[in-house]
């Protein structure tokens, strides 16, 4: 019997899901349009990721990359394209990070049975969402809202 999904699963009700529950780590941040992208210290945001990272048994390093991401996105970061707000997501497990792409085809495949819920593999051990808002206050001045959460899975 195939059982119909109530909730689509992409990237945005993958953040949701983590936004919905109960964090080991949560922070909100206001970024501010630089000559160089947004200006905002992300040090205690990597060093919890960094922390987690280092509970995997192989490929740590890879949050290098989803770093090297977020950094790309706030240097790039475009105040007027929606693409510009999707949310990035880390996931930690034993054997790694995963990022976007990995995570969606992760969840994806655990949540196939799950009719009304976004279910995590069982082999991630902890999930990042970072999302992406304009402030609505200071819109004309180009603030933005960041706010990442950690959820243990």
């Amino acid at each position: 019997m195939s059982i119909e999904r109530k909730k689509e699963i992409n990237v945005n009700t993958i953040a949701e899901e983590i936004d919905s529950r109960i964090g080991f780590f949560e922070e909100k941040l206001e970024a501010r349009i630089t000559s160089n992208g947004f200006g905002v210290n992300l040090s205690s945001v990597f060093t919890a990721m960094i922390k987690e990272a280092a509970k995997c048994n192989r490929f740590s390093s890879d949050l290098i990359y989803d770093i090297d991401n977020i950094n790309s996105r706030l240097e790039h970061f475009d105040y007027e394209d929606e693409e510009s707000y999707s949310p990035i997501l880390i996931a930690c497990r034993k054997d790694g990070v995963d990022g976007n792409n990995f995570i969606l085809q992760r969840v994806t495949e655990a949540s196939r049975n799950c009719e009304y819920a976004i279910c995590f593999p069982k082999d991630y051990f902890s999930v990042f969402a970072i999302t992406f808002g304009k402030q609505e206050e200071y819109a004309d001045l180009g603030y933005l809202d960041i706010h990442v959460k950690g959820i243990h899975v």
